[in-house]
């Protein structure tokens, strides 16, 4: 493959390969460092670089768990690249461009759309399984080129533990503390990105912001913070995620602190210093093989305080700078996780849930549960399938169906464009064939060649294609559809018949919700279920 360079000032340059497809790969740039673990990230100021800088391979990414469901969907990586990893907890903040390889060398201003990666805050990369390639190849041929950065952050404990030690140790450094030091490790590489994306072709004053799952999280995490990162954002599949509070993380540092054998009436600077000389593996093998962290709440990202007693979609609202949002979410969200696994009879469906739904402490609210329960027709005289089935639904509403809904309701005066993926995964041997599940749309969103090549099924392609459109379109600043707050409409993909419908995507069963305790606990109800299994 050819060679490919852009100077960054006189005296330095990065040096990429351009694909078979004409798309200029810079890989593993390192984006800001890490003074210590749990330390504030430190932008790196390119201007400051030297020399011809080595960009044709992934960079470490950071230390995590293996992701145990990775198997039932590999076959969507068929044909797609295939690297190996190296795992380094100071210098896995990388990022990766590609773009037109015309565009670098011309210096073009190309709108960029970044990728914020999911995977529960604990486990998965950026790096190959999110290959530009195919993407931008595809926007060039259809004429509407763009860039395409995805990025990696710190996971797990390395990124999102917070306590009073934590805090006291970045104040005794002049640093200010992020309670999720994997969000802001976003945040300043959206800040690179804004700085020096203009070398490879891309314009600055034109980014969008995108990610699912957990990565869709952080996309509105950073709409409602006050910082300016992006004109627009896509969230996919995003969960509606109750922010941790203060106390609850500092439960969670004392209890590593005890696991690790540090008493806890030692100083906060030697419990600091006792989690920071342990192996990185040591870390994630305190993590017990969870693959979700819970975000925490943080007075120096967000402003609204009712974030504290809401989850993030319904509590606050998006900041004046964002321009507009889209909100997805898969029809069958929850069927990739295992539930059927960990919940084998319908007496450990119906105590499961009932736990799920539990009241806090000072709750008077005693017939909420029953009333879920009614809802969504869980009862205890089910046979084992029907109660999965209705589990579901009720796991699906209570973490992703509802989001679009709620930020269009708490935001009305902004441009708020809905879908719903329908395309199921239609691969002969897959657990999973027939459902439009969770992580399924990611091969969508990069063409992976399972769904987007010659060899693809139709029905596949069409929906790819339709959602490269939506991608375009949107980046480009053109509205993908009508606006939810508008004519209630929704767009559907779902090959063939891919379509915008009318449609309230409040179901009736959510009538039950009609207090904002309701609604936070409802936000709470997954992440209550998986607690204990795959939630820190």
């Amino acid at each position: 493959m050819a060679t490919i360079e852009t100077p960054i000032h006189e005296n330095t340059l990065f040096k990429g390969f351009v694909s078979p497809l004409g798309v200029a790969h810079f890989l593993g740039i390192r984006y800001a460092t890490i003074p210590a673990r749990f330390r504030e990230a430190q932008l790196v100021d390119s201007q400051a670089l030297s020399g011809s800088i080595d960009a044709t391979q992934y960079g470490p990414v950071c230390p995590q768990p293996p992701d145990p469901i990775r198997h039932t969907r590999q076959h969507l990586f068929e044909g797609a690249p295939q690297v190996s990893y190296t795992y380094d907890n100071l210098d896995c903040l990388r990022l990766n461009v590609y773009a037109p390889a015309d565009a670098v060398v011309s210096r073009q201003r190309l709108p960029v759309l970044v990728w914020i990666h999911g995977g529960g805050l604990a486990i998965e990369n950026g790096n190959a399984d999110f290959t530009g390639d195919y993407l931008v190849s595809h926007t060039s041929n259809i004429g509407k080129p763009l860039v395409f950065v995805s990025i990696n952050y710190r996971l797990g404990y390395f990124g999102f533990l917070s306590s009073a030690e934590l805090a006291a140790d970045a104040e005794s450094h002049g640093e200010t503390w992020w309670a999720n030091q994997g969000l802001h490790d976003q945040r300043v590489a959206l800040q690179w990105i804004r700085n020096n994306v203009s070398h490879f072709g891309g314009n600055p004053d034109e980014m969008t912001i995108a990610g699912e799952s957990v990565g869709g999280f952080s996309v509105l995490a950073h709409l409602q913070s006050n910082e300016p990162v992006c004109k627009r954002g896509i969230i996919q599949s995003g969960p509606s995620w109750n922010l941790e509070r203060p106390q609850a993380a500092q439960a969670k540092l004392d209890t590593l602190i005890s696991r690790i054998g540090v008493p806890a009436n030692v100083p906060g600077a030697e419990k600091v210093a006792a989690l920071r000389v342990l192996p990185a593996e040591k870390i994630v093998y305190l993590l017990n093989g969870q693959i979700i962290a819970a975000p925490n709440w943080d007075p120096n990202w967000f402003g609204d305080e009712s974030l504290l007693t809401g989850s993030i979609d319904c509590a606050g609202k998006l900041s004046e700078w964002a321009e507009s949002v889209v909100v997805g979410s898969m029809r069958d969200e929850v069927t990739i996780f295992p539930l059927d696994q960990i919940f084998k009879t319908t007496t450990e469906v119906m105590d499961s849930v009932r736990a799920a739904l539990r009241p806090g402490k000072d709750d008077v609210d005693e017939h909420y549960a029953d009333e879920i329960l009614e809802a969504y027709g869980l009862k205890d005289n089910l046979v084992h399938s029907d109660a999965m089935e209705r589990l579901r639904a009720l796991a699906t509403d209570a973490c992703f169906h509802r989001v679009g809904y709620n930020i269009s309701k708490k935001n009305p005066e902004l441009p708020v464009y809905v879908y719903r993926f329908d395309q199921p995964d239609v691969q002969d041997g897959s657990i999973h064939r027939g459902d439009a599940y969770h992580l399924l749309d990611l091969a969508y969103l990069c063409r992976l060649p399972a769904v987007a090549g010659k060899e693809a099924p139709l029905s596949c392609r069409a929906t790819v294609d339709a959602f490269s459109d939506m991608l375009t379109k949107y980046v480009y600043g053109y509205s993908p559809w009508e606006t939810y707050s508008d004519g209630k409409e929704i767009m559907i993909f779902d090959g063939q018949q891919t379509r915008v419908e009318k449609q309230e995507i409040a179901p009736l069963r959510w009538r039950v919700l009609g207090t904002p305790e309701r609604g936070r606990r409802f936000g709470q109800f997954f992440f209550n279920l998986m607690r204990g299994g795959w939630l820190l």
